[in-house]
């Protein structure tokens, strides 16, 4: 008797390197002063306080996928680097 079967994948290589991102400015926060830095910080905070941000998948191809951080996370990361934390 034959089966048939689907094989999905979903690459999670973006999301990986969103949330190593988002620890490298945790760490790098905790010798930063100042107002922007305090804000940032508190930008932080309150993203992770919220849980689980709505992740989007993008569809390559008929049986891939990828997982799209959230915006917040990109704008985030962003200023982070406009302000020279990471």
């Amino acid at each position: 008797m034959a089966q048939c079967t689907l094989t999905l994948r979903l690459e999670t290589e973006l999301l990986d390197d969103g949330v190593d991102a988002l620890n490298r400015i945790e760490v790098a926060l905790i010798s930063r002063h100042g107002a922007a830095f305090r804000a940032l910080e508190r930008r932080l905070e309150t993203m992770l306080a919220e849980g689980p941000a709505d992740l989007a998948l993008a569809q390559i191809d008929a049986t891939t996928f990828v997982a799209v951080p959230p915006p917040a996370w990109a704008d985030l990361i962003r200023d982070a680097r406009t302000l020279g934390v990471i």
